[in-house]
């Protein structure tokens, strides 16, 4: 198992002292691989704020990747800030358009904004570039939702 994989399993377990004991010992203050870490311990417990900060270091570090953006887009979401979120979301699929939790996430956006229409959109987007089974079960969910309104 490689390191970002037990790093990634302690954050799950919420083990995050013993994933932040990992991540300084693995990666050094240059790596952006050590501020994405980090900002993931810093979400699961709850700490927005410096999850987004760490995130944002990881950026400047070069790491532009779709799950950096992406979990900038999910942090943003729990800040409330939705139109930041969205940009993030984007961006995360500018760089792997078939990242299925990036439509979901855009799409649970604009369902719960009230526009049925744009997250079925997005959702058919997503299918363009990927056959997951859960974007096929949201959109016939959303396609019941919208007939019967």
């Amino acid at each position: 198992m490689k390191i970002e994989e037990v790093i990634l399993e302690n954050i799950k377990k919420q083990k995050t002292n013993y994933a932040v004991k990992l991540i300084e010992r693995n990666f050094s203050i240059d790596d952006p691989k050590y501020f994405y870490y980090k900002a993931l311990c810093f979400y699961s417990k709850k700490n927005f704020k410096d999850a987004l900060a760490y995130l944002n270091l990881a950026l400047e570090k070069d790491l532009n990747n779709y799950l950096v953006y992406y979990n900038l887009g999910v942090v943003n979401i729990d800040l409330k800030r939705e139109n930041l979120a969205i940009e993030y979301f984007r961006k995360s699929l500018k760089y792997n358009n078939a990242y299925e939790k990036s439509y979901i996430n855009l799409a649970y956006i604009y369902y719960n904004n009230g526009d049925k229409r744009s997250a079925l959109r997005i959702i058919k987007e997503g299918l363009t570039h990927t056959s997951s089974k859960e974007l096929f079960d949201i959109e016939k969910k959303l396609l019941t939702k919208i007939l019967a309104s």
